[in-house]
């Protein structure tokens, strides 16, 4: 993969170079969009374990994504904006008392005014 041209690599490879080219960076921040897109099952594990590895040395990660079970899994504060306003901000915990439900998904869908 390395004697590739970049735009020859597949989605998740050119997603596992950015990654790894982050994660290499040993920055105190680290902003991420959508980094689990387009990863295969093993290569997401191995990312999560490395994005875990970085909250035991106290780097901040800054994630933007859709994937509420990574929000679950990583997420001491959140943000939800929808149709470019600010809906929410806090812990996990806090949205779901605020909005009354038992899972991340039902938060979100009361958080943005959808009923199903």
């Amino acid at each position: 993969a390395l004697d590739l041209p970049f735009n020859k690599c597949s989605k998740g490879m050119i997603q596992k170079i950015g990654l790894i080219g982050a994660l290499l960076s040993e920055r105190d921040l680290l902003i991420l969009d959508e980094p689990m897109s387009g990863l295969d099952p093993f290569s997401r594990a191995q990312v999560k374990k490395q994005l875990k590895a970085l909250k035991t040395r106290q780097r901040t990660l800054l994630m933007c994504t859709h994937s509420l079970s990574d929000v679950e899994e990583f997420a001491d504060r959140l943000a939800v904006l929808h149709e470019g306003r600010l809906r929410f901000i806090g812990t996990p915990e806090e949205w779901l008392i605020s909005t009354s439900t038992e899972s991340l998904e039902d938060a979100f869908l009361a958080s943005v005014g959808v009923s199903i």
